[in-house]
């Protein structure tokens, strides 16, 4: 189905369109930022050649005199000291969570060793962070730092605090600076405790989070640095907005079956989240998917919502799971009839609703699933 789905994906935008879905990148924003910024890390990777070292994740574990090195590389008889991390080496080939895994031991290792480009570094046992920056000429002239919170789902935060007021820690300020002397550009850096474990060079989401803020102000001062590479001074409290939380819905249930958009819609207009909200599927480690991502400025509104949203969606799971069985039941205790016909209409005008959503949900769902194996 992957591979059906990239296919067709061209059609996406046209789709989209007859059918009313909003781009949540796009639409019911005040002001759009420039085109010349990279929303995705492949992009970015092409754009700034003299600074793409800085998604080589092996590289940034050494220039912290952590301990790595890539997987292939380690034998039984090596002096590694378990538990420690494996995840691709390099950041703007992978995406999301995919193929980081948590290993205890040398003989659990061996299931990972046929992936390519993979690496290993320190286990760092703390609560990831996140922080945007904004340069010129290697100068931080603005940032916003991401909280995630202590809870988690696997490798997963449940939610994450973004305020003006939260503070990135002074070390992984200078770190930036050091390294991207000269650099002019956005930078996502991503931290657990006091270490970097993963640096791109565009904003997180591709600047969904500020555009969040509807601070036009804070759009302007980025698409001045990308059009112009000017950078006029603004008042801290010009750059104030009023601080939220971004919430992840998380499961360890197969996906077989996704709510229509429109379902979506009406549920984040009932719950008053902010206007950013998406399908977005995150495979974590061994564990579960994240199927959700959505906007609140209210923290336990948000996690309520988050909650409902969850046992809702595992709920449609299970429904069509166990009416795929009762249809099977009833096909094998008894003779094909009208009524059994009637059934597996039913069943597959209900299942069938689930692509009154974007193409691309379900080529970032396929692809989720051949990670996760689920059927």
């Amino acid at each position: 189905m992957e591979h059906i789905y990239k296919k067709i994906l061209k059609y996406d935008n046209t789709w989209c369109k007859f059918m009313g879905f909003q781009n949540p990148y796009l639409d019911n924003i005040s002001q759009k930022f420039t085109r010349k910024l990279p929303m995705f890390d492949r992009p970015a990777y092409n754009l700034y050649p003299k600074w793409n070292f800085v998604y080589d994740k092996l590289w940034v574990t050494e220039s912290q005199n952590l301990n790595g090195g890539t997987i292939e590389n380690i034998k039984k008889t090596s002096h590694i000291n378990y538990p420690i991390f494996i995840k691709p080496r390099w950041g703007h080939e992978s995406a999301s969570s995919k193929n980081c895994f948590k290993i205890n031991s040398y003989e659990e290792l061996q299931k990972y060793k046929h992936l390519d480009n993979m690496m290993w570094s320190e286990y760092i046992d703390g609560v990831e962070n996140m922080t945007d920056f904004i340069l010129i000429n290697g100068d931080i002239i603005y940032e916003l730092t991401y909280l995630y919170s202590k809870e988690q789902n696997g490798y997963t935060e449940v939610y994450k605090y973004i305020s003006p007021n939260n503070e990135c820690p002074k070390h992984i300020r200078r770190w930036v600076k050091q390294h991207l002397n000269g650099y002019t550009g956005a930078v996502n850096v991503q931290y657990r405790d006091n270490y970097i474990i993963e640096v791109g060079l565009r904003l997180a989401r591709g600047g969904a989070y500020l555009q969040a803020t509807q601070n036009q102000n804070i759009i302007k001062l980025i698409n001045d640095v990308y059009d112009s590479n000017t950078y006029n001074p603004v008042d801290r409290k010009d750059l104030n907005f009023k601080s939220y939380y971004s919430f992840k819905c998380f499961t360890r249930f197969p996906i077989v079956y996704l709510y229509p958009q429109y379902f979506i819609d009406i549920y984040m207009k009932l719950i008053g989240s902010k206007n950013f909200y998406e399908y977005y599927f995150e495979p974590n480690g061994n564990d579960g998917c994240v199927f959700i991502q959505f906007l609140h400025e209210n923290k336990n509104k948000g996690i309520l919502s988050s909650n409902v949203l969850t046992f809702l969606f595992i709920l449609v799971q299970l429904f069509f799971i166990l009416f795929f069985i009762a249809i099977l039941y009833v096909i094998i205790k008894y003779k094909f009839n009208k009524k059994i016909g009637s059934m597996i209409i039913l069943f597959v005008i209900l299942y069938l609703s689930q692509y009154i959503n974007p193409i691309n949900v379900h080529y970032n769902l396929a692809k989720a699933k051949r990670q996760k194996k689920w059927f």
